[in-house]
């Protein structure tokens, strides 16, 4: 995912899901959360059914 992101800059999260499981999706949606916690990444939302839209958090 974060090879990802570095290539894309910045996606939404349906592209970084590494297919179309159930368990795909809830594994990309952890990996997320952690990045998140790291300080490795933003996420946007504008409102409850909008995509989540994923940033590289740029390093100063």
């Amino acid at each position: 995912m974060l090879g990802q992101l570095q290539r894309l800059g910045d996606c939404d999260f349906t592209n970084l899901v590494d297919g179309r499981t159930v368990a795909a999706v809830i594994t990309s949606f952890l990996a997320l959360l952690e990045m998140m916690k790291t300080d490795t990444v933003v996420c946007t939302q504008a409102g409850p059914t909008e995509p989540i839209h994923v940033y590289l958090k740029e390093v100063a």
